[in-house]
């Protein structure tokens, strides 16, 4: 579970973010992949969730990046897609936020082999001028 509030400044947003379960979001700032740890347990796993919010700045065109475990736990012939790709896919995407998701899911779909055995979530929230 994720929950997150965005209010528009100026210069770009504000985003206050609450995660339960989920790998931390990343947020896309000039060319770096920046993790924003927002600690939470899995609901109905534990008896009692715990979860914080963080708070963390969008920039104009930067970017915040949720994602499912299903991204970084695709199967491929040579093991997981984990961290590190989704990272550098990232990085190299250009543009906005649909074309960053869409980058995102076409590498997905050339790695993967098989069924999906997950779900695969991708939210990307972009600042825009």
């Amino acid at each position: 579970m994720a929950h997150g509030q965005l209010t528009l400044t100026p210069t770009g947003a504000t985003m206050r973010l609450a995660n339960a379960g989920h790998p931390p979001p990343l947020l896309l700032r000039h060319g770096n992949v920046v993790p924003v740890e927002a600690p939470g347990t899995l609901p109905g796993v534990y008896p009692d969730v715990a979860v914080t919010e963080v708070s963390c700045t969008l920039h104009r065109n930067e970017m915040l990046v949720l994602y499912t475990d299903g991204v970084t736990e695709a199967r491929g012939t040579n093991g997981f897609y984990g961290p590190d790709r989704l990272e550098k896919v990232l990085r190299a995407a250009n543009g906005g936020a649909e074309a960053v998701a869409d980058r995102l899911l076409a590498d997905l779909d050339a790695f993967h082999s098989g069924a999906h055995r997950d779900d695969i979530a991708i939210l990307v929230v972009e600042a825009t001028p």
